[in-house]
Order: structure tokens, then C-alpha cells, then sequence
């Protein structure tokens, strides 16, 4: 691919990962807007309401681009044309570091430390997790029994190792 094709290639994916994060956040918003005309308000009902101004839509675009970030960093090779599109360019439309910085900025100038706090650290774990891969499963620890030496490759002409020499059959 050309460079010329390749920075329109990106500019596109670019693009359609903008569209999917503003379609995400106007269904986010229609759906709350719904959910608030049915319960007969305008702050939310619920268990949740507390959370209902809470930028999920913002927190579902950075997560998911982060997984497709760590995904294509370790299932293509660094500069392939289609990991340049899909993560600068797809991936760059679709998380939105600026929009993160804002929403926070805003509720630590409102003195909401708890909503600040969990945008910011909430984002930067969730958002760092995926990068990682898949957490490891977990290790059982090994006993002595369960340990067993690992086999050795030794030509035919080599010494026997150990403390014994090899037995030989006996005749009876």
C-alpha cells in the first residue's frame, strides 16, 4: 500500500470509529431519555440512579479500543498497513482522550470528588487492563511429588548418568 493510500486508509477508519463512538453516546442518551420518561423523571429511578450521569458510553469506546489496541499490537506484526488503520486509525476515532480529560476536569471543578476519582481511575485501569492480553490462569503451586525431572537427550556413546551404572540382565 502507498503512503498516500495508506493515510487515507487511516483518515477512513479514523472516521468510522467517530461515528460508532457518537452513535454509541446518542443510543446511550436516547436510552436514558426513555428510561427517565417512564419512571416519570429526569434524574434516572432505581438502585442505579446515582450513576446515571455517569459517562458509560465513554468508558464502554476507551475500553473497547483498548482491547482492539492490544490485540492487534500482538496479533500483527508492528507496521503492517492493516495495524496502522485498524489502531491509529479506527481505534484513534473511537477513544477519546480528550473527552475523558474534560469529564473529569468537569466534576473535580464541581468538587464531585467520587465521580472524578472513579472516571479517572475507573478509565486508566479498565482502559490499561486489555492492553495486557488475557489474565494469566491461575498457578497451582507444584508439590515434590508433582515435579518430575525433565528428560535428557544424550547421544549412545555418552556415560551412564546417576550414581549406578545401568543393570544387566541376568541368566538364570
Amino acid at each position: 500500500m502507498s503512503a498516500l493510500g495508506l493515510a487515507l486508509a487511516v483518515g477512513a477508519a479514523g472516521a468510522v470509529g467517530a461515528l460508532a463512538r457518537v452513535l454509541l453516546d446518542d443510543a446511550w442518551l436516547a436510552y436514558r431519555a426513555r428510561r427517565a420518561s417512564r419512571a416519570g423523571d429526569t434524574a434516572g429511578s432505581g438502585r442505579l440512579a446515582g450513576l446515571a450521569g455517569w459517562p458509560w458510553p465513554l468508558l464502554i469506546v476507551n475500553v473497547v479500543g483498548s482491547l482492539v489496541l492490544g490485540w492487534l499490537h500482538g496479533a500483527l506484526p508492528a507496521g503492517a498497513p492493516w495495524a496502522v488503520v485498524l489502531g491509529a486509525g479506527w481505534c484513534g476515532g473511537l477513544t477519546t482522550f480528550s473527552t475523558w480529560a474534560v469529564v473529569a476536569a468537569g466534576a473535580l471543578k464541581e468538587r464531585r470528588w467520587a465521580r472524578a476519582s472513579s472516571v479517572l481511575l475507573g478509565h486508566l485501569v479498565l482502559g490499561l487492563r486489555p492492553l495486557r492480553g488475557p489474565a494469566p490462569a491461575p498457578r497451582r503451586r507444584a508439590r515434590s511429588r508433582d515435579v518430575q525431572a525433565a528428560p535428557t537427550r544424550r547421544s549412545p556413546s555418552a556415560a551412564p548418568c546417576g550414581p549406578h551404572p545401568p543393570r544387566r540382565p541376568t541368566r538364570s
